[in-house]
């Protein structure tokens, strides 16, 4: 992942205000302060005014269905005023992050292949966009643009936030996974001066320490800017999927084209978290797997003098100390085992929304039944009379 690539998405952002600027000053202006509080009002007032028109829709659903539908819109727009407070309060932060990726190079595969990607993400995302207008506006008619006209602004910001955190997951990946090399070059060549009867100096090892070290500190950073928006993310992500299951569980007479877009959500949005996700595991694997080869080079120094030892001791103790680790805003830890928690939440909570629907319509039925046998009972008296 490349800093071309990074200084493209944080221009968008910066449009969006939820980054700050890729070169400027560190400490906030006022045009900033303006600028990022304004964005703020424009989805705020625009939210507002689709409230007005979502509540005559919303008043008509099952009780639990409307409670999972506001706390979805609530979730977008809470990430959405997070990620924007988070680009003006937390510059200095933002700023150190590019610093010790900056400080902590790699070799890069291939940096325009990976420009193109952001071009092409967001093809894609217009593209479904695009789909998903045509097919509620056929359905729907115009009111849907009274109604959801600001989630095209608010999807956006998701989409962005989803692609900043994948990129600095990437560019930390390709950290460690440069490190991790080093320190198998040279776990290779201890080996080969151990057959020769030569000596191996630890002091090659510092700038592994270094390069750990700072890595760590560019995880903690990703934590502190992005925990609360990875939570914010993996809660919508989970109630739009238990949205949209439920459409097609418990209303199978659904139009295709309608199917076709739930599809197309469910796939996108599921794509753009669980590829984070397994980005944050991968992050975190690569630690263990630095420490463990750390741990296979002290078996080559146990003969050594006390200080050589001590040494390596202290390095090994830098790597536990500084294993990355990624969470939530510290409600959970983000690893592969998140994926299959957000599938039993899902689930488990789709099972109680077809109890309650089904409950719903069978009372609907009696009350309907009780009502056909009153008019009945009603027409057999008026004949007896």
């Amino acid at each position: 992942m490349s800093f071309k690539l990074l200084k493209m998405v944080f221009k968008v952002g910066n449009i969006l205000a939820i980054t700050p600027s890729y070169d400027s000053a560190k400490t906030e202006s006022s045009f900033d302060k303006i600028y990022n509080y304004c964005m703020m009002a424009v989805i705020t007032g625009g939210l507002a005014i689709s409230v007005r028109y979502r509540v005559p829709d919303y008043s008509n659903f099952p009780f639990m269905k409307a409670v999972v539908q506001v706390l979805l819109d609530s979730s977008l727009y809470v990430l959405n005023m997070y990620s924007i407070l988070a680009a003006l309060r937390k510059k200095p932060q933002w700023y150190k992050l590019l610093k010790n990726l900056k400080t902590v190079q790699t070799t890069l595969t291939n940096e325009n292949l990976h420009c193109s990607s952001f071009v092409v993400l967001n093809a894609i995302f217009c593209t479904y966009q695009v789909y998903m207008t045509w097919v509620v506006t056929y359905h729907i008619g115009s009111n849907f643009y009274k109604q959801f006209a600001i989630e095209y602004l608010q999807f956006y910001h998701h989409f962005v936030v989803n692609y900043l955190l994948f990129a600095f997951l990437k560019m930390l990946l390709e950290r460690y996974q440069s490190v991790c090399k080093n320190l198998t070059n040279h776990l290779q060549l201890v080996k080969k001066l151990e057959k020769n009867g030569q000596k191996y100096t630890l002091l090659q090892l510092k700038k592994i320490k270094y390069d750990v070290c700072l890595l760590k500190e560019s995880v903690d950073i990703v934590n502190s800017i992005f925990g609360w928006p990875i939570l914010l993310i993996v809660a919508f992500t989970s109630l739009q999927m238990l949205v949209y299951l439920e459409q097609i569980v418990v209303r199978p007479h659904i139009p295709r084209t309608v199917v076709g877009y739930i599809i197309v959500i469910i796939l996108w949005d599921s794509m753009c978290l669980f590829t984070n996700i397994f980005l944050c595991d991968s992050v975190t694997n690569e630690g263990a797997t630095i420490l463990a080869e750390a741990y296979t080079l002290e078996k080559y120094f146990t003969n050594e003098n006390s200080k050589n030892h001590e040494d390596l001791r202290k390095f090994i103790d830098a790597l536990k100390n500084n294993l990355p680790c990624f969470t939530a805003a510290r409600f959970f830890v983000i690893d592969r085992s998140t994926v299959f928690g957000i599938f039993d939440a899902v689930v488990s909570f789709l099972i109680v929304m077809i109890q309650f629907e089904m409950s719903r319509s069978s009372k609907g039925g009696c009350q309907v039944c009780c009502n056909n046998n009153n008019n009945n009972n009603n027409n057999n008296e008026t004949r007896i009379d």
